[in-house]
């Protein structure tokens, strides 16, 4: 049985086309850093064209964030955790909510240019 686990955050870098470094904020002034994966992105090799664009798709999805108008504020929610090389990577799926109070999936924003 997996916990579902929901922190406020903000993007500190991508890493690639699934792989977001986020930065925690879990209460209590506990501040995390940690690699997180979106779920809903098929993860492309990255020295791979389609890898490339994938890439370049999240980089422009995340740097939109700051051309909305009004705050906008992000929520992590993590499913699992996926044992990788020497660390746990959180995997799970980034919401953005606007100024209006609409709530937006990251990896559909994403995946939207797929088609």
């Amino acid at each position: 049985m997996s916990t579902v686990r929901t922190a406020p955050c903000t993007v500190v870098k991508v890493l690639a086309g699934d792989l977001l470094l986020l930065e925690l904020r879990l209460g209590w002034h506990v501040v995390v850093t940690q690699p997180c994966r979106i779920a809903g992105i098929l993860a492309m090799d990255p020295g791979s064209d389609e890898g490339a664009r994938q890439l370049q798709q999240m980089r422009l999805a995340i740097a939109s964030l700051g051309q909305t108008p009004g705050p906008i504020e992000l929520t992590f929610t993590s499913y699992e955790l996926q044992k990788s090389g020497h660390h746990d990577t959180a995997v799970g799926q980034l919401f953005v909510t606007d100024a209006q109070g609409g709530r937006h999936d990251l990896a559909t924003a994403v995946t939207a240019g797929d088609g």
